[in-house]
């Protein structure tokens, strides 16, 4: 039953992980053209520390709702994720830690693959929600002009 919940991914999931592969792509392409390969390392690092928590986040809220939909409340669900989001934290802090102190890679680099997953989050709202603009004209009685 577990295994089936982690597994289960929304059409915007797999539109955010495309766009945020895309943009990982196009800043380490673009930080070695324009930059340095310090500069593209650091956006390439930041990006896959960025992605590890998307997905670790992903996965450990497939876990909750899995417990949750099988009806096993042993523990409550704000203190798994707090505990979760805890360790996440600190192991992230760690990998940052050892990438700033120990890779020449770029500390600006750094930063911008670290918000490759909030771009493609944006993204991929932002595509899904106006890729067809009229679409609140089908209903009988819609305005074009409320959004919602």
């Amino acid at each position: 039953m577990m295994e089936k919940a982690e597994r289960i991914r929304s059409p915007l999931q797999g539109r955010i992980e495309w766009w945020i592969w895309i943009l990982l792509a196009a800043g380490t392409g673009i930080g070695y053209g324009l930059f340095s390969w310090e500069f593209a390392l650091g956006v390439l690092l930041g990006g896959i520390i960025g992605i590890a928590n998307f997905y670790w986040l992903s996965r450990d809220l497939g876990v909750l709702l899995g417990r949750q939909a099988a009806g096993e409340t042993k523990a409550k669900p704000k203190t798994f994720m707090l505990v979760r989001h805890y360790v996440r934290l600190v192991l992230t802090a760690g990998v940052l830690f050892l990438v700033i102190t120990k890779t020449p890679a770029h500390v600006l680099g750094l930063l911008l693959g670290l918000s490759v997953v909030i771009a493609g989050i944006f993204l991929a709202v932002a595509t899904m929600r106006y890729k067809n603009p009229l679409r609140r004209l089908k209903d009988k009685d819609a305005s074009p002009f409320i959004s919602g």
